[in-house]
């Protein structure tokens, strides 16, 4: 989350504003470019993520049910999404209050992209600019939730499987719409492709948990980065040069996963870095539109340095809010729902001889 805040909050804002910082140009000029490490880290970032949450997702769907895999998925996603676009339409009429440009946002586009469909539609109005990625994530769940007996018995099986499946989806990807005012098919296949970056997490897990032996858990790592490249070939072309390569971030994404995976004994998280942890979800649904907010009506005042930190205090308040206020009770909504059953009480009557 820290990654992707500091590529759209810093790198691009200054961007946008032709401003320079002295702590971004420093970054760039020893760290990024040298590594060929596009966007700010942005994407390095958002890979994290998928590689993680490939990990973790497995971890816990091998322990629940399918009926409890889906609930509990649907309500860790969907009520945080639903009120951030509800405070991004807020933030939006606050611009228009004090003088800045801004956009109209109707009611068929919020309710599209609370669905997350906007994203495989033509006319996809993103009103969340970061939700595509919950797009590829939400595309996951539904994989695992139909291999998911095949992940508790045959995992190994199972990653195949998932990477037939986008692979197929991949390979049959043309633009043209199903149907105009639903889904287009390359639309589909352009989300669909990342999912073999969960994959490589699922690789780790499996080899790790030693559900799988290192050369198992090799080969669907090899496999899984194969329809990855595959994707980009067919969809994302702007992807591949090394001056615009997310295979590089992606590469240095597994790097950093398997080591820290490897050491997860000896890591200690500081405690601000935790407690950032807990409420990374909100933060991301709502970094972008809130800071630039703030950062735009202040930056005629205050220098960068001061306007983003007010920026990023009031996003960590918001931020706050939005978990304890939503994130926390559907949370709590959802182990309600898939809560075991009690076992019956037992008959305390006496019997007698």
């Amino acid at each position: 989350m820290l990654l992707v805040l500091w590529d759209h909050v810093v790198g691009g804002w200054t961007t946008t504003h032709g401003r320079s910082w002295l702590p971004l140009d420093a970054v760039r000029d020893w760290i990024s470019n040298p590594l060929a490490i596009i966007q700010d880290f942005g994407f390095l970032g958002v890979t994290l993520f998928f590689l993680l949450s490939g990990y973790i997702i497995s971890e816990v769907a091998v322990r629940e049910s399918r009926r409890t895999f889906v609930i509990r998925r649907l309500l860790r996603i969907y009520p945080a999404l639903i009120v951030s676009i509800l405070i991004i339409i807020g933030i939006d009429a606050i611009r228009g209050l004090v003088g800045l440009a801004h956009g109209q946002t109707g009611v068929g586009q919020s309710l599209w992209a609370m669905s997350l469909l906007n994203y495989v539609r033509i006319n996809q109005a993103p009103v969340n600019g970061v939700a595509w990625s919950l797009v590829i994530e939400m595309a996951f769940y539904v994989l695992v939730a139909c291999f998911l007996g095949l992940l508790k018995r045959r995992p190994v099986v199972a990653c195949f499987a998932e990477l037939t499946v986008v692979a197929i989806v991949v390979a049959t990807a043309r633009d043209f719409p199903i149907d105009r005012f639903v889904v287009n098919w390359l639309l589909v296949g352009a989300s669909v492709a990342y999912l073999p970056l969960l994959v490589i997490g699922q690789a780790i897990w499996l080899r790790n948990t030693q559900r799988a032996s290192a050369f198992s858990a090799t080969i669907v790592g090899v496999a899984a980065w194969g329809v990855f490249v595959f994707g980009l070939r067919r969809i994302h072309t702007q992807f591949l040069p090394g001056s615009n390569s997310y295979g590089v971030s992606a590469a240095f994404a597994t790097l950093i996963v398997v080591v820290a995976v490897a050491n997860e004994s000896r890591i200690r998280l500081p405690r601000w870095l935790a407690a950032v942890s807990v409420i990374s979800y909100s933060l991301y649904l709502i970094h972008g539109p809130l800071t630039v907010l703030v950062m735009d009506r202040l930056s005629s005042r205050l220098p960068f340095t001061v306007h983003l930190i007010v920026a990023l205090a009031v996003l960590g308040v918001v931020a706050v809010l939005l978990w304890r206020l939503v994130e926390v009770p559907s949370q709590a909504l959802a182990r309600r729902l898939t809560r075991p059953p009690m076992p019956a009480a037992a008959d305390d009557t006496t019997n007698t001889q």
